[in-house]
């Protein structure tokens, strides 16, 4: 029997979470160029798991997501993955100032819903999925 999860409602969703990334990382389209997103939308669902003082930042990734889209994140990825090897600090996900942060983003979504009815993430459609995810979040 699935356990709905405290967070975010949606039965088994760590389990979903741990199957996404196992995607993410062994097929790059459609699952994998989309991993710099799925990543913080599931840690904004899941304040108590995610790494101490990332919210922020996660927060940022899905804003400029709305406002640049996917090439505008996989640009912060690039310039952040070059200050990393360089030593230098990192690059934040927005030129301008982010809207703070909500206490609680909307769960109306989740990765269920990108799941799918099968809960095997289904290559058709899967990036309008995890739209639907990112928009419900990022307009908390």
């Amino acid at each position: 029997m699935p356990l709905t999860c405290h967070e975010c409602g949606a039965p088994d969703c760590r389990d979903l979470f741990d199957r996404l990334l196992a995607l993410e990382f062994s097929r790059p389209d459609p699952y994998g160029r989309l991993h710099a997103v799925t990543v913080p939308a599931w840690f904004l669902q899941h304040p108590d798991r995610a790494p101490d003082g990332t919210r922020t930042d996660h927060w940022a990734i899905l804003q400029r997501w709305q406002r640049d889209g996917l090439d505008g994140v996989h640009d912060v990825v690039r310039r952040r993955r070059v200050a990393n090897r360089r030593g230098q600090d990192l690059p934040t996900a927005m030129d301008e100032p982010v809207p703070p942060v909500p206490d609680q983003v909307s769960t109306a979504v989740t990765i269920g819903h990108v799941a799918g009815p099968g809960r095997d993430f289904p290559e058709i459609g899967h990036a309008a999925r995890v739209a639907d995810w990112l928009r419900a979040i990022a307009t908390s």
